[in-house]
């Protein structure tokens, strides 16, 4: 008996490794968060979305799961696949607009609806994301703001070397010098700002190309959110 309890502890340990949170994100050359064609991770691989029945509600559902505000009129084209090694997870959407995520729309069911075509859906939304350091150029606690608005931080535990690695490039400020206890790097502008959490686990088999590609657009104003802390190389950590 005890062997059999031992098995159902084990597969239940596996299960609950192996089942990632489902995430859309918008991918394109350039790396803005907000502009590309649709990459969705389920099942810890990353495939792409089929445009079948494709129509403004999915693109006002892409926009906003993606946390980069409403579809830009006249912004739809048609790209070719990345690759086509990599699954369509999701077509024959049928969308209502109002719903939280892509998987939340009616469908067939992940991997249900074959397709042929060798194109996949690019767009833009109408959001305008900047992200900054808030003690120096180089060196700080992370924040964002969205189209010039007050700007919040993000609020996680610890980032990962990958990430900060991509935020010190994206910001112009060279290499990783580190990453500093989040303690050292708290302001009064912190403290009094909004906070969203990140959450980078998705890209664990893959690189992001912006860290607001790990938004889960929770807030989080509680004492136990830490900032997301950089120093860079062309950063300095103050005394």
């Amino acid at each position: 008996m005890w062997f059999l309890l031992l098995l159902l502890h084990l597969a239940h340990i596996e299960l609950v490794i192996s089942q990632a949170e489902d995430k859309l994100i918008l991918k394109n050359k350039g790396g803005y968060p907000c502009e590309g064609y649709l990459e969705v991770y389920h099942n810890n691989t990353w495939g792409y979305v089929g445009d079948t029945r494709w129509d403004r509600n999915t693109e006002k559902v892409v926009c906003k799961s993606t946390h980069c505000g409403e579809p830009v009129e006249n912004s739809v084209i048609d790209t070719v696949k990345p690759s086509e090694d990599r699954p369509i997870w999701l077509n024959e959407l049928k969308c209502e607009g109002d719903e939280s995520a892509l998987w939340k729309c009616k469908h067939p069911g992940w991997k249900s609806s074959y397709y042929s075509k060798f194109t996949v859906k690019k767009l833009k939304c109408s959001s305008n994301i900047t992200l900054s350091l808030d003690r120096h150029k180089c060196a700080g606690a992370v924040k964002y703001s969205i189209d010039g608005k007050p700007e919040g931080y993000f609020c996680n535990n610890i980032i990962g070397e990958k990430e900060a690695r991509l935020l010190c490039k994206n910001l112009g400020c060279g290499g990783l010098r580190e990453i500093p206890p989040s303690e050292s790097m708290v302001s009064d502008n912190f403290r009094d700002s909004s906070k969203m959490k990140i959450d980078c686990s998705a890209f664990k088999n893959a690189d992001p190309d912006h860290l607001w590609q790990c938004v889960n657009g929770k807030q989080d104003n509680s004492a136990s959110c830490k900032p997301v802390s950089v120093i860079c190389e062309a950063g300095k950590r103050r005394k």
